[in-house]
């Protein structure tokens, strides 16, 4: 084995349609299969397809706040907020919204990991609705 090459037992498969690494990292290839080593995502070139480097892009991740057509405040975290509220809208995802109506992102906050997006959204819920108001405002909470 090469000295730089990585033991095929740490190599972990993951779905292409995941992009959420916990360290905020996704490296991008045409013609590749999806891996997780060591806790950064790489893609590595398919069987049969030519390696011409890997290219790394910088993951974002968001918390936001979105408000349904009764009003109410829906506070969540993802790597797509626009995408997130698409999906919501259309029935995929959280009950809130087949109960409380369509909603609109109204405020969003940028993260490096998915860690720190989904503290600040277990943050904000347990905040009165008079300091979610402020906050979507853009005023100190």
């Amino acid at each position: 084995m090469d000295a730089g090459a990585i033991p095929a037992s740490s190599i972990r498969l993951r779905p292409r349609y995941r992009s959420d690494s916990a360290h905020g990292l996704r490296v991008a290839h045409r013609n590749t299969s999806t891996t997780d080593v060591g806790g950064e995502c790489l893609e590595r070139p398919a069987e049969g397809g030519e390696s011409r480097g890997f290219i790394l892009i910088k993951m974002s991740y968001y918390f936001y706040i979105a408000r349904c057509a009764d009003n109410s405040l829906y506070i969540g975290s993802s790597d797509d907020p626009d995408r997130r509220i698409i999906e919501h809208n259309s029935g995929i995802g959280a009950q809130w919204f087949r109960q409380h109506g369509k909603g609109k992102v109204v405020y969003t906050e940028e993260y490096p990991t998915y860690v720190e997006a989904h503290r600040r959204e277990l943050q904000v819920k347990k905040w009165s609705r008079k300091k979610k108001e402020n906050l979507i405002q853009s005023q100190k909470p």
